[in-house]
C-alpha cells in the first residue's frame, strides 16, 4: 500500500497537471487501503484509454488524421521539448496519442494479441508498469534519433514484446522459448513493414530492447506489488492529466 508520503508526492504531480488534489488525494487513499479491483483486464483498458484519446483529438480537430499543432497540445514527443524545456510527462502522454485511424487501429490490433500474454504471466499492474516504462524508452530514444515529433502506442506494444521476448528465452522452458519467438516476430515484422510505411524505427527499438532486459531480468513474481502499485500510480496521473 501507499504511505501518506507517497500519495502526497503524487497528489503534487497531479495538481501540476490540474488535477483536482482533494478528490485526488481522496481516490489515492481509497485505492491503497482498499486496493484496485476491476472487472476486465488491462490490456482492454489499455485500448480504451487509446480510443478515448483518440477520440478527444476528433473533437477538438474532427478528421481521421490531426495536425502537428493538435498533436503537439495534447502531448506529442520531440527531443526540443523534452530536453531543452524539460517536458519528460511527453514520454508518457504521447504513448496515447495517434495521428491518424490507421495508426490506431493497427496499434490496437498489436495489443489485443500481444497484451494478453504479458499480463498472464506477469499480473496487470506490472503489465502496466512495462507498458509505460517501455514506451517511455521508446520515446527518449526517438528523441535522440528523430528530427520529428513522435506518437503512437508501438513503442509500448513493442516493449511488451520485448518483455515477452526476454522471459520466454530466460524461461528456457519450450513454451517459453515459443513465446520468446513468438514475440521477436513482432520486431522482425514492424521493422520489415517500415520499409514501406512511414515507421517510428527509433521507438520501435527503444521499446523492444528494453522490455527485453525487463522481461529477461525481473521475474514474475519478485517484483514487489507495491512498488508496482506506486508507479502505476504515477503513470495513471500523467495520463488522465
Amino acid at each position: 500500500m501507499l504511505n501518506e508520503d507517497q500519495i502526497e508526492k503524487l497528489v503534487g504531480y497531479g495538481e501540476k497537471l490540474g488535477m483536482n488534489p482533494v478528490r485526488l488525494r481522496w481516490r489515492l487513499r481509497n485505492w491503497s487501503k482498499n486496493g484496485l479491483s476491476i472487472g476486465v483486464s488491462l490490456v482492454t483498458i489499455l485500448v480504451i484509454f487509446n480510443v478515448v484519446a483518440y477520440l478527444r483529438l476528433y473533437l477538438f480537430e474532427p478528421g481521421w488524421g490531426f495536425s502537428g499543432k493538435t498533436l503537439f497540445a495534447f502531448g506529442s514527443t520531440h527531443g526540443a521539448w523534452v530536453f531543452t524545456y524539460g517536458e519528460y510527462w511527453r514520454l508518457i502522454s504521447s504513448q496515447f496519442l495517434h495521428g491518424g485511424i490507421m495508426h490506431l487501429a493497427f496499434n490496437l490490433f498489436a495489443l489485443s494479441i500481444i497484451g494478453p500474454k504479458i499480463e498472464e504471466v506477469f499480473g496487470t499492474q506490472k503489465l502496466f508498469v512495462f507498458y509505460i516504462i517501455t514506451g517511455a524508452a521508446g520515446f527518449l530514444a526517438a528523441c535522440f534519433f528523430n528530427k520529428v515529433m513522435s506518437v503512437g502506442a508501438s513503442g509500448a506494444v513493442l516493449g511488451l514484446a520485448g518483455v515477452g521476448c526476454g522471459y520466454g528465452f530466460r524461461d528456457g522452458t519450450a513454451a517459453g522459448k515459443e513465446l520468446g519467438q513468438t514475440m521477436l516476430s513482432w520486431l522482425i515484422f514492424s521493422t520489415i513493414a517500415g520499409l514501406f510505411l512511414p515507421i517510428d524505427h527509433a521507438s520501435h527499438f527503444g521499446g523492444f530492447v528494453t522490455g527485453a532486459f525487463l522481461g529477461y531480468s525481473i521475474r514474475p513474481n519478485l517484483w514487489p506489488t507495491k512498488t508496482a502499485k506506486y508507479i502505476t500510480s504515477l503513470a495513471f496521473i500523467v495520463c488522465a492529466g
